[in-house]
């Protein structure tokens, strides 16, 4: 499919999108894009399930929000209700559990 850019922050946005789904894919990690408008958030839509990538969602801190996180994940984590700060938190600690060598 050909994209329809309506501006030039368009080809920016998509092309972060791109960098970000590649980052996700190749460190294995989640991505996460900041708060969203909710045009910001259609045209991610449209532009990850057009290339295949399935595995993101949004959040919005409550149920009708309209501004929303863009989060990527590198797994399938639709079965999952855990928030960005939740998954942070969580690596955090994990990783605080780890010895540093000197």
């Amino acid at each position: 499919k050909t994209a329809v850019y309506t501006s030039d922050n368009d080809k920016l946005f998509l092309s972060q999108l791109d960098d970000g789904v590649y980052l996700c894919q190749q460190r294995q990690k989640p991505y996460f894009f900041p708060f969203l408008s909710e045009r910001k958030q259609a045209v991610a839509k449209h532009h990850l399930d057009s290339s295949g990538f399935l595995t993101y969602r949004f959040f919005g801190g409550y149920e009708d929000s309209e501004r929303k996180v863009l989060g990527l994940y590198f797994y399938d984590d639709s079965e999952s209700s855990a928030t960005p700060s939740e998954i942070f938190w969580s690596r955090t600690e994990d990783a605080s559990s780890l010895s540093s060598r000197r």
